[in-house]
């Protein structure tokens, strides 16, 4: 069975965090993720932290909305995080227009 091509990019994305971090000693790496990626997330970070002695802090939540745990209330509360892995909309990926 093939990765899909979504597992195939968490793992990528996972990957680089993992090079950003290999240099420095151990460290706590606080992820936000949606429930898209979880399965893939949850196979990974287990090898991740034993192969490099970093701890991995997960806080879930959805990638959409204003409840208190969503992963852009969030971000915009400042919550720290190493890395984030969530559903944009088109908004949030688009260039603002100048009204």
């Amino acid at each position: 069975m093939r990765p899909s091509a979504t597992f195939r990019s968490f793992a990528l994305a996972f990957i680089g965090v993992l090079f950003l971090t290999a240099s420095a000693s151990a460290a706590e790496i606080r992820v936000m993720i949606s429930g898209g990626l979880t399965a893939a997330y949850k196979a990974l970070v287990p090898e991740f932290e034993r192969r490099t002695g970093h701890k991995v802090s997960t806080a879930y939540g959805p990638s959409m909305g204003t409840t208190v745990n969503a992963i852009p209330v969030r971000l915009a509360r400042g919550e720290p995080l190493t890395y984030s892995s969530w559903s944009a909309t088109p908004s949030m990926t688009s260039p603002r227009k100048a009204r």
